[in-house]
């Protein structure tokens, strides 16, 4: 490792395990992470996908008016990929 006041190695910058600490500190921690504004997504139906970090989230804008958001877990050929922001009211 690194201490204050020297470089630090050019090889962690492609270490594995420094990769995978450093996504479940700063992404799959216990905490929210930022991926949009309400106002993207104005109307029930609206949507728009985000990456984070190496999983794909969905927001969306439900019947009710409520926001939600998903993670897009599905691995499968069968589950068409959704364009990166969708507004059908645009």
């Amino acid at each position: 490792m690194w201490t204050a006041g020297h470089r630090i190695p050019v090889s962690i910058y492609a270490d594995p395990r420094t990769y995978q600490r450093e996504l479940d500190v700063f992404f799959y921690g216990p905490h929210w992470n930022y991926v949009g504004l309400e106002v993207e997504i104005p109307n029930a139906g609206d949507y728009f996908t985000r990456s984070l970090a190496d999983e794909s989230v969905i927001v969306t804008r439900d019947g009710s008016g409520a926001v939600r958001a998903l993670w897009s877990g599905c691995t499968s050929d069968c589950c068409p990929g959704l364009d990166p922001v969708q507004n059908p009211h645009r």
